[in-house]
């Protein structure tokens, strides 16, 4: 797979927008608390929002790039740096990239048949 370079800039721009973010000291902060929570330790309640209609926001979070392993990267950075941007609460951004599993379909077995409902994707 070659990715081109206009593809590649688009990402590393976004990747490095939320690497700044992850780098910040909140996040850590953030972390804490969670962990403090999860201990069923005392604290403030936590605010998680994770529930987003992306397809139906707007032009904010468009696409950009032109394969489908691209746009799946940048899909998850932009809704990262949107969420961060628009409605963080409790939110923890992580240096991290997420790399989606690749695996082949050999034809054995059942075929899975799926209908999307009109607008989903």
């Amino acid at each position: 797979m070659t990715i081109s370079r206009k593809d590649r800039t688009i990402l590393r721009e976004l990747a490095v927008e939320v690497a700044n973010i992850a780098a910040l000291p909140i996040q850590q902060e953030k972390a804490d608390m969670w962990r403090r929570l999860n201990r069923l330790e005392h604290g403030k309640p936590m605010v998680w929002i994770n529930e987003i209609p992306w397809h139906e926001m707007g032009s904010e979070v468009q696409l950009r790039t032109s394969t489908e392993f691209c746009r799946t990267q940048e899909r998850w950075l932009c809704h990262t740096l949107y969420q961060w941007k628009h409605m963080r609460c409790d939110m923890i951004v992580e240096p991290k990239v997420f790399c989606p599993l690749v695996f082949h379909d050999t034809g054995f077995g059942i075929k899975a048949q799926m209908i999307n409902a009109e607008g989903d994707t």
